[in-house]
């Protein structure tokens, strides 16, 4: 008998395999359609030199260097990720260098058409810690925001629903805010007798609508307001699921996602679309008035400070007019940092 050539069957198989993973590249270079709603467009105009020196000189391990990377690399090359030279110039060491910018379309989560959006390409200076976002934004930038953006948003569902909740309303509006807050920090003195600092009781108190554990933030101290107001809060809540089958079924899900504390998740997916609502007001106030937006904060926006003194003089102009157009409470949040501009010295 004669032997048989298995070289062509060989030469077949490996035509094969080459087709095969010639199929496999060309569906690898083709991934899905992005299929989520975009929400807003922005333009953000950012100071390359310092994006430069946040990517170079801070610590490896801080979580801001990802969206930094994104927006420009350690190569070479000066500007990537969608990032083109302006025409508006900044003066640095008596020179005049363009800005990079970026238009950065910002999308609702998968499957939704409201609530908070977020960079399309993560490439918003919004997703970054207060300090670096300071540092890139502080010299060009004004951030307007909503007043107590959350536990208000959560009131007005309430109101809709005829649900009364005292204990909640005594820590949001004016009149009492700054006292609940300012009783809050004096239950719950350290050591030596210090209050809390108001931006930790405002914390311990959104944590307390949000159903959570204080404690950790008020020196260990148990304080009746806060405790009152948990109990108010979960009790209107309780009442406002059995109202409708949607506030069931959101609970419903809400107890399938987050098990161990359900309220929390329920009023996120509550609130989120009235919060979405209103800073859409003050995005659409801005453009009416040609006024760039440079970032969605999630409660307001990042306002390009010569557009606003331009069309209103000053920032404190802006937020009366807008205040008295959209009957919803804004304002002016002067941006601060914790930590000096990063240097090679550090």
């Amino acid at each position: 008998c004669v032997a048989r050539d298995k070289s062509r069957d060989k030469k077949k198989k490996n035509t094969k395999k080459k087709k095969k993973k010639k199929n496999n590249n060309k569906k690898k270079e083709e991934p899905p359609p992005d299929k989520r709603v975009v929400a807003m467009t922005v333009t953000t105009r950012l100071r390359m030199d310092r994006v430069n020196d946040l990517v170079n000189y801070l610590p490896d391990t801080n979580a801001d260097l990802k969206p930094l990377a994104n927006i420009i690399g350690r190569s070479s090359e000066p500007l990537s990720c969608g990032v083109t030279t302006d025409k508006i110039y900044y003066q640095h060491d008596g020179k005049s260098i363009r800005y990079g910018v970026i238009k950065d379309e910002l999308v609702y989560g998968k499957g939704r058409t409201s609530g908070r959006c977020r960079s399309k390409d993560n490439l918003s200076i919004a997703n970054m810690s207060k300090d670096t976002r300071y540092h890139l934004a502080n010299d060009d930038y004004t951030d307007v925001d909503l007043v107590c953006s959350g536990p208000r948003c959560l009131m007005e569902v309430f109101n809709q629903n005829k649900i009364e909740c005292k204990e909640l309303v005594e820590a949001i509006q004016n009149k009492t805010r700054e006292r609940f807050l300012e009783l809050v920090g004096q239950e719950c003195c350290d050591h030596v007798g210090k209050p809390l600092d108001r931006d930790i009781a405002k914390k311990a108190m959104n944590i307390v609508i949000n159903n959570g554990r204080y404690q950790g933030l008020t020196n260990n101290k148990d304080t009746t307001r806060l405790d009152d107001l948990k109990t108010s809060v979960r009790r209107a809540v309780k009442e406002l699921v059995g109202k409708t089958p949607e506030y069931k079924q959101l609970w419903i899900d809400s107890l399938t996602k987050n098990p161990k504390n359900p309220q929390g998740t329920f009023i996120h997916k509550i609130v989120a679309p009235i919060e979405e609502a209103r800073v859409k007001m003050l995005f659409d106030f801005c453009t009416q008035k040609d006024i760039e937006i440079g970032a969605n904060t999630g409660d307001g926006l990042l306002l390009w400070t010569k557009d606003v003194n331009r069309t209103c003089g000053n920032i404190d102009n802006l937020i009366r007019e807008l205040n008295s157009q959209t009957k919803v409470e804004f304002a002016h949040k002067p941006m601060v940092s914790e930590t000096k501009y990063p240097s090679q010295r550090d």
